[in-house]
């Protein structure tokens, strides 16, 4: 018997358009309504994420943000919060510097750019969130470590330095992409799968009891985790392969789809 889920947002909950639909808030309000936990898991920042579930009339919920290196109660208070050192995260920003990415970091639930362009001014909208512009971000990391450092490119060109990426930071950090033109850079130990196991800990249930619904590659570790790791049709192959099962797309209400047919609602 299920007793927590936990749900991705960017292409699980929400669709390509960045809403969620009713039948997706009906799914949501009948989870709530039968007492389970709701656990909302993804890549972006905390305020980003209150952006998106707040509207919904989800009255109370847990926070996985950074791809598991911050968990947030719903009473606020935050129980994990991993940080990648200033050095490495140094050492990263000057690498992503040398490919001419666009880079940002995320500093006490502050988001810092270099430069005011296409990338900074999508994401803000993305994610619905303000960013603040600085004159380079090594001063604001080495002033506070940061709980992730984002990369931005397209296409294939994002996939070959992600490899190259993983040569030369793959000990220290954990990276990910979290959306197709995303590159993420995290603490080696955030994982959403382990910010899950810690709330569930704090109820005493094991992971029989999780059912976890992702798209992404920073979502495979908690579908393979969870008593019941579901997938969108939408999601890369890999991501499918690490899945019990695959319901429809994040376009096709794939979230309530998959809710209905676990639950029979």
């Amino acid at each position: 018997m299920f007793k927590l889920v936990a749900i991705d947002l960017d292409g699980t909950l929400l669709s390509d358009s960045l809403t969620v639909s009713r039948a997706n808030v009906d799914s949501l309000r009948y989870l709530e309504d039968k007492g389970f936990i709701l656990v909302f898991a993804s890549g972006r920042m905390i305020e980003s994420v209150k952006k998106v579930v707040q509207p919904l009339g989800v009255k109370r919920y847990y926070i996985i943000a950074y791809n598991g290196a911050v968990v947030v109660t719903p009473e606020g208070e935050k129980i994990l919060d991993l940080r990648i050192s200033s050095s490495i995260a140094r050492d990263i920003i000057l690498f992503l510097r040398e490919k001419g990415l666009h880079a940002q970091a995320y500093v006490n639930e502050h988001l810092y750019v270099e430069e005011e362009d296409e990338y900074s001014r999508a994401y803000s909208h993305h994610a619905k969130v303000e960013y603040i512009k600085c004159d380079d971000l090594i001063d604001v990391i080495s002033a506070d470590d940061p709980n992730k450092i984002l990369a931005f490119h397209e296409g294939k060109i994002l996939e070959r330095i992600r490899v190259e990426a993983e040569r030369n930071f793959g000990e220290c950090v954990r990276i990910v992409k979290s959306f197709p033109t995303y590159l993420d850079f995290v603490n080696k130990n955030a994982l959403k799968s382990r910010g899950i196991e810690l709330i569930a800990n704090r109820y005493g249930i094991n992971r029989k009891s999780v059912l976890a619904i992702g798209d992404n590659y920073n979502d495979i570790e908690m579908l393979n985790w969870a008593g019941m790791g579901i997938a969108m049709a939408n999601s890369p192959e890999e991501v499918k392969s690490a899945a019990d099962w695959v319901t429809s797309s994040n376009n096709d209400d794939g979230f309530a789809f998959a809710i209905r047919k676990v639950f029979q609602h």
